[in-house]
């Protein structure tokens, strides 16, 4: 949409980025210094100055209206309350329209719309009869300049369809405004406060009568403007001004729904196009929001459509408890439909079947399945009974539970209910069965999350999986279920994993019985904060199973276990929810209407406030990892790295630094440890001291990881909190009712789209960052990340000293590289996939010549709209790097798909005796990357240099270099007062010339006097490096402490 004191200058956007960026901006329009004036009045004519408006430039948008979210199915909950309900149906009853070229000749006509408004409003109050409450309903006609009260409100639906059987089409113009000027009239007069107003236009989204003005939404910029109505040489966008001003007005009074039927122009000429675009732009921008318009491809769908409205303004709600904390169990409200089932689950592409209504009531029933805080961890006999409760309270019958929910869990036991109901869809009955899993409360089966097996699926969750298939098979059989069935399948966390290998199977053929017969399309599977269960080598074709949506938020470590490194996946698309880096100048307001809702939860004291966002990369001063010396923890300020990017690093390098491989991470951890750890910590223990002996026993292999990484490391220890808060179930409740229109009147827009860009940058370089509006973003000047006001992208310098940039792939942006010094720079794209969990594309532009002052100019696109999705593992995007005079340079690598993912080389770094200092730096980096070592000498000993096959390559402490191959280093020291005989030293490069390359210190003796917070000492294998990560020495410990221990964190958190 154009805004009424738009700038100058206006940057041509496709439909999907428009949709992306804000709901407001649903449609695209062209901004062209050779726009081409129409006009329309009784008829529509083009302007006599238009006389090449045949030849349409090659950029004339397309408008694709398939990219318009269609209905969201609603129904009411029947039970008895005395809840109002007013709505006004807003009907265009004029003639047909004309349009003329611009030498006076018709080139199209569009029918009038009569009888298909007549039925489908109609269909709308057969509708609201049937619904619960008390239901009033109104009726306004416009036509010409005038708009007429057909019928005031009235619950007389014999007089209302009387009324709507007198209406007739007349008059060839009509005046959008006065209707909706009619419709706050009867608006105004309902004194009732908490009645629900609603209403509901319908449209052609021609207005061409009464009030206009040139001052307003759309001005000469908007696609279309020149368009003018013949008689009066108005144009129209003057027209549509006064009409969206009004429905502005009307919107803080009632949800106002826009019903467009485009149809009468479907074989418009192509001088007409423009025109029908601005149609579609004006119409949808009528509505409350995205969600509340409709555009009907079809006029034989308008009755269903208006049904559906019907349906959706009736709809009821449910509260609903869940168990948070470990004292009490909490309220919130569920709203449900049955019409969320008479839709497929699944469409063409991954998420199209995708439904924000019920993926928000599904996490309602997944929250319910936890289990009750009622009766502590002694009286297990009523532990379902808040699932019990809001399925009745939703009509489902038959309700049922397995024999774990009514008993003490253990390590490998899952907890899962049932209930059903009968449906009629298209005149044919089916049966619904809603499968909930225990995703919370569970005790001891923490235990089987980490029992990964050696090969195969997740070897916990399978045997989680085996029984809920076992339960579901016996329900059916039991309740004696037969014919078409629809399963309806959730749960949060561990059940989350469980229930995704449930759907998997279920997608794969796995039979419930010979009596039933379950369609993949009948298969609705939401999971929530979904560990990875599945294998890579069993998914052959994702899109067979896409009916199933995993909700993921990135931040939550939960979500990344089993380590996709090993091979393990999720079933079905991932839906992820927002995050800084992925979502850019969007995420803010995003970020704020989530915690509208989060800051109201009723479990507020057991959760806090929200805590993601405080997360803070730390950093620690090598020299203080010598034993027994002291480490001041500080925060990195120049690392900018959010919580996401850090748990999607960490986890790679650990995995594949460490675990390596399934057979190794059994080995190590199930056979030589963790059993051991459970024995000692007691098998039905999930206390703290469990959790701590588990997690030092754990922490004894990852001895080597601490040392090489002590700044991850330490990151992680500081942050347990953040990282625990990322998996609280009202976080991913407050995100998913920001965009449900069934609780907010103005719902966010995601797109689901986890996938962002890694830049890496190595050289004496300035950085400036740009996006399509040519608005700074972020800039780096010396090394340092600079503030931007309103800056929405992430400029940091990570653990390598590489200059690193966060760019989102639903949007285009401009680097600007200038050299501060000569030498040479490394520029490198890396495309990370959250769903593959890896960086699946490597664009290398490696060794340019500098000179100081030099400026490159990059330019990284936006993914192509097909390519907007979480499947894709390279994308085909053109970047481009230019030299100071223009000249595209070409990259030296592109690497995709496995080849990317393969492409990493481990740089392990030994000193020549532990007796004479350590060395950090040693870990895996993907090619092209930069990698920073240094060496520290004990007391007594001095440093000598950096040897490789026995050669010296260089004398500095720190020493940085592009990774292009395992490498081997070794630091090598001398005692003090004697001098190394070095023959024909090395002497490289600095990449980053210009400055001093020996930024470390020579000498063990220097003592840092900075402040810090104060940790453990760590050193190179001593046990004390187990005491200072057994909090969490890997993500896994703290993936243990977000799944099993939610009740001792929060109430530690509220201390």
């Amino acid at each position: 949409m154009v805004s009424a004191n738009v700038s100058d200058e206006i940057t041509e956007k496709s439909l999907d980025q428009v949709q992306r960026e804000n709901e407001a901006k649903l449609l695209e329009r062209k901004v062209s210094d050779d726009t081409k004036a129409f006009s329309p009045g009784d008829d529509y004519s083009l302007d006599n100055n238009a006389v090449e408006m045949f030849d349409l430039p090659n950029n004339t948008p397309k408008i694709n209206m398939e990219g318009i979210p269609k209905i969201k199915s609603k129904s009411k909950v029947r039970k008895e309350n005395d809840e109002q309900r007013y709505n006004v149906l807003v009907l265009d009853t004029s003639a047909s329209s004309s349009f003329l070229d611009s030498s006076g000749n018709i080139f199209y006509t569009a029918d009038t719309a009569i009888d298909y408004v007549k039925a489908s409003a109609k269909k709308f109050i057969e509708g609201v009869q049937k619904a619960d409450g008390t239901n009033y309903v109104a009726i306004v006609e416009y036509k010409g300049s005038t708009a007429n009260v057909v019928s005031e409100f009235s619950t007389d639906f014999v007089s209302l369809n009387a009324a709507i059987d007198g209406l007739y089409a007349s008059q060839n113009t009509r005046n959008v405004a006065a209707g909706l000027q009619k419709a706050d009239t009867l608006i105004n007069e309902i004194s009732n406060p908490k009645a629900i107003k609603n209403v509901v236009l319908f449209t052609t989204g021609m207005t061409n009568d009464g009030e206009y003005s040139y001052d307003g939404h759309y001005n000469e910029d908007t696609i279309g403007s020149e368009w003018r109505r013949s008689d009066t040489q108005v144009r129209l966008y003057a027209y549509s001004n006064a009409a969206y001003a009004m429905a502005e007005t009307l919107k803080s009074k009632a949800t106002v729904y826009s019903v467009g039927l485009f149809q009468m122009m479907e074989n418009m000429p192509e001088e007409g196009l423009e025109i029908v675009q601005f149609f579609k732009l004006f119409s949808s921008e009528l509505a409350t929001s995205l969600e509340h318009f409709y555009d009907v491809k079809d006029p034989n769908d308008l009755e269903f459509i208006f049904g559906e409205i019907a349906d959706k303004v009736t709809t009821k709600d449910v509260n609903f408890y869940f168990a948070s904390g470990e004292e009490k169990d909490y309220e919130a409200v569920c709203h449900y439909s049955d019409n969320y089932f008479r839709k497929a689950s699944c469409g063409t592409r991954q998420l199209d079947g995708y439904n924000h209504s019920l993926s928000t009531a599904s996490l309602c029933l997944a929250l319910s399945a936890f289990g009750s805080n009622d009766g502590g961890n002694s009286d297990y006999t009523n532990k379902y009974k808040n699932v019990e409760k809001l399925l009745t309270d939703l009509e489902f019958e038959e309700f049922d539970k397995n024999d774990w929910f009514v008993k003490k869990p253990q390590s490998d036991s899952i907890g899962v209910v049932a209930a059903n109901k009968k449906l009629s869809i298209d005149d044919k009955e089916c049966t619904l069965i809603a499968v909930a899993v225990r995703g919370g409360g569970y005790e001891s089966e923490w235990a089987g999350n980490f029992t990964l097996g050696k090969s195969g699926q997740h070897y916990g969750f399978a045997q989680a999986k085996k029984q809920v298939l076992d339960f579901l098979k016996s329900y059916i059989r039991e309740n004696k279920i037969s014919g078409d069935i629809k399963i309806w399948l959730t749960g949060y966390s561990r059940a989350a994993a469980t229930a995704n290998l449930v759907a998997g199977a279920l997608d794969d053929g796995e039979k419930l019985g010979d009596g039933v017969v379950l369609k993949k399309e009948d298969l609705y599977a939401y999971c929530f904060e979904t560990p990875m269960g599945a294998t890579k080598s069993e998914i052959k074709n994702r899109l067979k199973y896409n009916n199933i949506y995993n909700i993921i938020n990135k931040n939550d470590p939960v979500t990344k276990v089993a380590m996709s490194a090993l091979d393990f996946t999720r079933f079905g698309g991932d839906y992820f929810l927002p995050d800084k880096i992925s979502d850019g100048n969007n995420y803010a307001a995003k970020k704020n209407a989530m915690e509208q809702f989060y800051d109201k939860m009723s479990s507020k004291n057991e959760i806090g406030k929200y805590a993601v966002d405080d997360f803070v990369m730390k950093k620690n001063d090598v020299k203080y990892l010598l034993p027994g010396g002291k480490s001041p923890v500080q925060n990195d300020e120049n690392n900018k790295s959010i919580q996401a990017e850090y748990l999607d690093t960490t986890i790679n390098k650990l995995t594949k630094e460490r675990v390596k491989t399934r057979d190794n991470y059994v080995k190590k951890v199930i056979e030589d440890v963790m059993e051991e750890a459970l024995n000692e910590a007691g098998i039905n223990n999930y206390s703290p001291s469990a959790l701590k002996e588990f997690a030092g026993a754990v922490a004894e292999m990852l001895v080597i990881f601490v040392v090489s990484h002590p700044n991850l490391t330490v990151t992680g220890v500081s942050n347990a909190k953040t990282l625990g808060a990322a998996h609280y179930p009202e976080l991913c409740m407050a995100w998913l009712m920001s965009q449900d229109e069934n609780y907010t009147s103005s719902p966010t827009e995601f797109d689901g789209n986890g996938n962002y860009r890694v830049i890496h940058i190595n050289c004496p370089i300035d950085v400036e960052v740009y996006d399509s509006e040519n608005i700074l973003q972020a800039r780096i000047v010396d090394d340092i990340p600079q503030e931007i006001k309103n800056g929405t992208v992430v400029a940091s310098l990570n653990e390598d000293d590489e200059k690193i940039v966060y760019l989102p792939t639903n949007a285009s942006y401009q680097i600007k590289l200038t050299a501060t010094d000569n030498g040479t720079m490394n520029y490198s794209i890396n495309e990370f996939s959250s769903t593959a969990g890896d960086i699946t594309r490597v664009v290398n532009y490696k060794d340019i010549n500098l000179n100081k002052n030099d400026v490159f100019n990059a330019v990284v696109p936006a993914y192509v709209d097909d390519e907007q999705n979480n499947e894709i593992e390279g994308s085909t995007t053109e970047y481009e790097l230019k030299s100071p005079d223009g000249k595209e340079i070409n990259p030296d690598q592109n690497l995709s798909g496995e080849d990317a993912k393969s492409a990493y080389y481990m740089v392990t770094v030994e000193v020549d005796s532990d007796e004479h200092g350590i060395a950090i730096g040693q870990g895996i980096r993907q090619e092209g990357n930069f990698a920073k070592v240094e060496a520290v000498a004990k007391e007594g000993y001095q440093f000598v240099g950096w040897y490789e096959n026995d050669k010296l390559i260089s004398q500095e402490t720190q020493y940085r270099f592009c990774v292009e191959k395992d490498t081997l280093l070794v630091a090598k020291f001398e005692k003090d007062g004697e001098s190394a005989n070095l023959e024909n030293p090395a002497n490289p490069e600095n990449p980053d010339s210009g400055k001093d390359n020996n930024t470390g210190n020579n000498s063990g003796s220097g003592i840092n006097e900075n402040g810090g917070e104060k940790i453990e000492s760590v050193s190179t294998g001593d046990e004390s490096a187990v005491g200072f990560c057994s909090l969490m020495a890997v993500i896994m410990v703290s993936i243990v402490m977000c799944m099993a221990f939610t009740k001792i964190r929060r109430k530690k958190q509220r201390n």
